[in-house]
């Protein structure tokens, strides 16, 4: 079977989605200024002929730096623009669920919405959040660094049953292949008792609907947040 390779393009804006749009604003600028000096470049001439394919290399370069001075920013700027609108909705969405105290404001919403609000509420946490954002693996949906640790994140939003085992186990065993500090494992549903008694004493936090919902209401007393959302290890050391 052929490999399927992607576009420079597409790979660039595969990575710039899971940048902040601080961080695209920058980048684009950057992007301009390198590429601009690039494309302004004189080649001398005339060419000795020993030096010919030297020199057809570096008009290519030049020409696609005077091309690319305008699309790469432009992309990282649609980038920017899309990370901006998603951290908007993110933080309307924590905010909204954080006033109504209400479970039914966690099950109602749509798993994308799901996932959005779980990485504010990782962010306001303190950690940083790269996201796939509907990505295939099917075990991790996010991948956190806190003090240069990492932790893995999966979240379902599952509500008509209960979190077995088999997908718990999975998860655990990716935290394990990737040599990850630790995990957490969201859902806006319950998860079974098996479930439950795998987790205990390893580096994995169970989170069902109900504490999720207590962990975004307690984040706002300070006291409380250091006790909820301590790194994996921590919060297994307490219990």
């Amino acid at each position: 079977m052929a490999a399927n390779h992607k576009r420079p393009l597409e790979d660039i804006s595969a990575i710039a989605r899971r940048l902040t749009w601080k961080s695209n604003l920058i980048l684009a600028l950057i992007a301009y200024v390198a590429l601009h000096l690039a494309a302004e470049v004189k080649l001398q001439h005339p060419v000795p002929i020993d030096r010919i394919g030297g020199y057809v290399l570096k008009q290519l370069l030049i020409t696609m730096a005077m091309f690319g001075q305008y699309i790469l920013p432009a992309a990282l700027l649609i980038a920017a623009l899309v990370s901006l609108v998603r951290f908007r909705k993110q933080q309307s969405l924590y905010e909204g669920v954080a006033l109504s105290q209400d479970i039914a404001a966690l099950t109602s919403l749509a798993w994308p919405e799901f996932e959005l609000l779980l990485a504010e509420y990782f962010r306001r946490c303190g950690y940083s959040v790269a996201t796939t954002f509907g990505g295939t693996d099917g075990v991790v949906d996010m991948r956190l660094t806190m003090s240069g640790e990492r932790y893995l994140v999966q979240c379902n939003q599952w509500r008509a049953y209960k979190v077995g085992v088999r997908p718990v186990r999975e998860f655990y065993e990716e935290i394990s292949a990737v040599g990850a500090a630790g995990g957490y494992f969201v859902t806006s549903g319950e998860f079974s008792a098996e479930a439950a008694e795998f987790a205990g004493g390893l580096n994995l936090l169970l989170i069902d609907g109900k504490k999720f919902l207590r962990m975004i209401n307690d984040q706002r007393v300070p006291a409380k947040v250091d006790r909820e959302v301590a790194p994996v290890e921590k919060v297994m050391a307490t219990q």
